[in-house]
């Protein structure tokens, strides 16, 4: 039995024993002061991951609570991006990483943008929706996600826009995507 299968079955205490976010870590993280709220989600992220070093049924679950709260309490953009891996790798539960993804798109994550997209194209966890799938590659694609750029190309390409394919499949091609110089130039020879 792996560790997440014992982790699906793990029922933490009611109380954790060590109080992962003690009452002056809370009252910081809620308190006015936006600088001391982001050093204090640095501070539990850095918690977090230093309990993962040695992964145990209990420390995982740990660093999880860690994360759960940063990532839907404090919209905390590392802690929202491990929640939505641990539900692809970890927990493997797709609607709950397509929830975490979206949640990283809706806060300027380049990333999560490109990998809700990827989500809803193939209809992992949610319904498939290629419009709203080549909205988030377009967010993606312009913040530097050459995947998304060619994704985009792809998109173009089988819908008769030339011009637009061209322009994505070149972005990705600059950012280093290798598919797409075959793409381009296919898409070049035939005009």
């Amino acid at each position: 039995m792996s560790l997440f299968d014992k982790m699906k079955k793990y029922q933490p205490p009611e109380k954790p024993n060590d109080g992962e976010f003690k009452s002056d870590v809370n009252t910081i993280l809620h308190g006015t002061s936006v600088q001391n709220r982001k050093e204090m989600c640095e501070l539990e992220y850095m918690k977090a991951r230093r309990l993962l070093k040695n992964p145990t049924v209990e420390t995982v679950a740990r660093a999880k609570n860690i994360m759960n709260t940063l990532a839907t309490d404090f919209d905390y953009l590392p802690a929202v991006l491990w929640m939505a891996e641990f539900s692809v790798n970890g927990v493997k539960n797709p609607e709950q990483a397509a929830m975490w993804y979206k949640k990283a798109a809706d806060l300027g994550s380049a990333n999560g943008a490109s990998k809700i997209a990827d989500i809803l194209m193939d209809g992992r966890g949610v319904t498939r929706n290629p419009k709203l799938a080549m909205e988030y590659y377009k967010i993606a694609a312009d913040n530097g996600i050459a995947s998304a750029s060619f994704a985009l190309g792809e998109y173009y390409a089988k819908t008769g826009n030339r011009e637009e394919a061209v322009k994505a499949y070149e972005k990705a091609v600059k950012g280093g995507y290798k598919d797409a110089e075959k793409k381009l130039a296919k898409l070049k020879k035939k005009f």
